[in-house]
């Protein structure tokens, strides 16, 4: 840096503001100085040294993202982190997680190692690893869960509002003249599937004055795969013939293929003979046919969300710490439903 500004004819600290960004709020660097620096930086092959700057203190720039698994909504989730991440000037480091304490611990130490200036944790689905991860996590300084809110001590969350987007298909299912709606979940582990469950209940008793009968809810789909075809096909039959549904919620987006399958199959039209609406927005429902009627998250709003608080937690760590987010998603219309 200083034979950079012996040849350009600067201040060290006028080459490190073109170069680093490290600027004071008074530092001005003409346009064509700033490209003089620039261009004897390249012709001496000078680039910053990332690590020394850590070790002064100075901010790294990379936020830690951890996931328990690889799944189409994690995949969605890291492309939106490293979209607005990047636009934002951030670096992604992404890891996957291991449910075993000694590998959590040794990857909040390589979060030191990396000074990561904070973590983000995609918690969807995976609550029973949940109390290992804030055990391990709780060391780290900033960390912003989304999806879900695994209680991490000091930590922050950004979750959906799941119970409100159940309201909202009950609703509008409610108006197309719907009187027996089926809600199909994995199960009642997960917090989003119990505050989707909790959310069923509330929502029939608000628009038909009565609780759902205890068949009104099924229980099934945990591991199975979209290719499951022949469950999928058992699975229609019991929901048109023991649980009597004129409607469906699905348990997810990837569910919708394989029953749309089995009801075709059975004769029955959707959504005709009976409405189908889903859950995630995923990129498999894209191609369903008829198109799926779901409830979208916006990964766009809550990955900005979990970012810009962090962000706060970074720069204002002496301020109040910012509160944690509920998202309400929103029902898309769509044509099975």
């Amino acid at each position: 840096m200083l034979d950079i500004a012996r040849l350009a004819g600067v201040s060290r600290p006028t080459v490190s503001f073109v170069l680093n960004g490290s600027a004071t709020g008074r530092t001005r660097v003409r346009p064509e100085t700033a490209e003089r620096i620039r261009s004897i930086a390249r012709q001496l092959n000078f680039h910053p040294n990332h690590a020394a700057r850590q070790l002064r203190g100075k901010r790294s720039g990379i936020v830690g993202v951890l996931a328990r698994s690889s799944g189409e909504t994690e995949q969605r989730t890291f492309g939106w982190l490293n979209r607005l991440g990047s636009s934002r000037g951030l670096k992604i480091l992404a890891w996957q997680l291991e449910a075993r304490p000694e590998a959590l611990n040794a990857f909040v130490e390589e979060c030191f190692g990396w000074n990561v200036d904070g973590l983000i944790y995609i918690a969807y689905k995976f609550d029973s690893v949940w109390p290992l991860v804030a055990d391990a996590l709780e060391r780290l300084p900033r960390v912003v869960s989304i999806l879900g809110n695994p209680g991490i001590p000091g930590g922050r969350a950004v979750a959906v509002d799941a119970a409100d987007g159940v309201r909202q298909c009950v609703e509008h299912l409610h108006r197309q003249g719907r009187r027996r709606i089926v809600q199909l979940l994995e199960g009642l582990d997960a917090q989003m599937d119990r505050e989707r469950y909790e959310g069923f209940l509330a929502a029939h008793r608000e628009f038909y004055g009565l609780a759902p009968d205890d068949d009104q809810i099924c229980l099934a789909t945990a591991g199975w795969a979209v290719s499951d075809y022949a469950n999928y096909q058992e699975l229609a039959s019991k929901l048109m013939v023991e649980h009597r549904a004129d409607a469906i919620l699905a348990d997810s987006d990837f569910s919708a293929p394989g029953l749309i399958r089995g009801l075709t199959r059975m004769g029955v039209r959707v959504p005709d003979d009976v409405a189908l609406v889903g859950w995630g927005c995923e990129n498999v429902g894209l191609g369903v046919v008829p198109a799926l009627t779901t409830v979208d998250f916006d990964l766009s709003q809550i990955v900005g969300l979990s970012l810009d608080l962090l962000t706060a937690l970074i720069e204002r760590p002496d301020a109040e710490p910012p509160s944690s987010v509920r998202v309400k998603p929103k029902l898309l219309v769509r044509e099975t439903a």
